[in-house]
C-alpha cells in the first residue's frame, strides 16, 4: 500500500530532475583544473601551518610549523 503512494512521487521527481542525474563525462581540462587545488600544489602557498603536535609529560607541547624559510620546531606551554 505504501509503495503505491511513493511510486508516483518518485516518478515525478525523476521526470523533473532526470536530466540532472545524467552521468557527466569529465575531460582532461576538468582534471587539470581540479589538480590545481591538490595539496601538493597549494601547500607551498600556505605559511605557518601547524602539524605534529606532541604533548610532553611535563605539560609542554612541541609542534612543527611551516615558514617561508623552512620548517620550525616550536616548544610551547599551553597554560
Amino acid at each position: 500500500m505504501q509503495a503505491n503512494r511513493i511510486l508516483p512521487s518518485l516518478l515525478a521527481v525523476l521526470a523533473l530532475y532526470g536530466t540532472s542525474f545524467a552521468q557527466h563525462v569529465y575531460t582532461a581540462k576538468d582534471y587539470a583544473q581540479a589538480e590545481r587545488w591538490m595539496s601538493y600544489h597549494t601547500a607551498p602557498l600556505v605559511q605557518h601551518t601547524v602539524s605534529g603536535v606532541t604533548y610532553l609529560p611535563d605539560g609542554l607541547v612541541y609542534y612543527r610549523e611551516s615558514s617561508p624559510s623552512g620548517p620550525m620546531y616550536m616548544l610551547a606551554d599551553p597554560v
